[in-house]
């Protein structure tokens, strides 16, 4: 058996150390050990490897031991790339992977090429062939735990989504006026780092603005969530607060109605719909108020976000 490396060594007491830790605070935490608040399953931001049950085990404790809001990580060098740092003091997480980088010959082992040779080979050639993965080991953090919330920012549109070279930015990188023009790839920096803002873009004119909240210290909600989907107004379908304030969810619904509330409750801090009389659209304004309307939808698959301090939402169907 092929001995483990450092790095494999290594990761492997962090995992103890993560699972250790959190079966010994279960009794004062009521017997739960794992992702009490009800985060989603992990996964990588922008996009990523898909995660195993096992990655996705030692993730979610890391997330819970970090104190993170969501389950949602990036690699060190992704964060490099983007000029996000990490921020002081922060442990990463082990994620192990097989990467499949390489093919050998069934009958010649001098024989290999690479992934790209292989997948442009025709179906009997590959069968000559078989995959040879080398384990491999990547440091994750939580977006939580980088300046993410807090850094520039640049615009993605459709298909080019997680494409930084198709990204929209700024003639004069770090550019923090209120008010500029999307002509470049300059990273755009908010005004007042740690102010809430809406930011608005308008790319018939390709111009940006920065809108200073009224709201500075808002209600902070636990959970947001759908409320009423197929017709079950007992159980929430939680969204994942993505930043401060900004809650995502992607789900399939059926035809009907659903509402939008905070902490698994009906209350006035957080319970959203329509006004009376209010037409679909995808995008638009829900009201906070105990007297709010069913929001009617279409069934399919839909990418939804929400605000809840501006209560601005977008449903993007697929």
């Amino acid at each position: 058996m092929k001995d483990k490396s450092q790095a494999e060594k290594t990761a492997a007491e962090r995992q103890v150390e993560l699972l250790s830790t959190a079966l010994g605070s279960a009794p004062s935490a009521k017997g739960y050990w794992l992702n009490a608040s009800g985060k989603t399953y992990p996964s990588f931001y922008p996009k990523g490897l898909t995660v195993s049950p096992f990655n996705a085990l030692i993730m979610s404790l890391h997330s819970d031991k970090s104190g993170s809001k969501t389950n949602l990580f990036m690699p060190f060098s992704e964060a490099k790339r983007q000029g996000v740092a990490v921020r002081e003091h922060e442990r990463g997480v082990p994620f192990l992977f097989y990467n499949w980088n390489q093919y050998v010959n069934r009958n010649n082992p001098k024989d290999i090429i690479s992934r790209n040779d292989y997948q442009a080979l025709d179906v009997e050639q590959q069968k000559q062939y078989k995959g040879v993965h080398n384990r491999e080991i990547r440091t994750l953090f939580c977006i939580d735990q980088t300046t993410m919330p807090f850094a520039n920012l640049k615009i993605w549109l459709g298909s080019d989504f997680g494409n930084w070279d198709n990204a929209y930015g700024t003639a004069n990188d770090g550019d923090n006026s209120a008010n500029g023009k999307l002509a470049g790839s300059g990273a755009i920096v908010c005004p007042e780092p740690g102010a809430l803002y809406t930011f608005k873009v308008d790319f018939s004119t390709m111009t940006y603005s920065w809108i200073k909240l009224a709201k500075q210290n808002p209600t902070k909600f636990e959970k947001v969530g759908l409320i009423g989907v197929g017709g079950d107004w007992d159980n929430d379908v939680d969204m994942t607060e993505v930043t401060p304030h900004n809650w995502f969810v992607e789900t399939t619904l059926p035809a009907g109605s659903f509402k939008i509330r905070a902490n698994h409750k009906w209350n006035g801090g957080g319970n959203w719909g329509f006004v009376e009389n209010q037409e679909y659209k995808s995008t638009g304004k829900l009201t906070n108020d105990g007297n709010s309307k069913d929001i009617n939808v279409a069934a399919g698959k839909y990418r939804i976000f929400f605000n809840d301090i501006t209560c601005e939402y977008a449903f993007i169907a697929e």
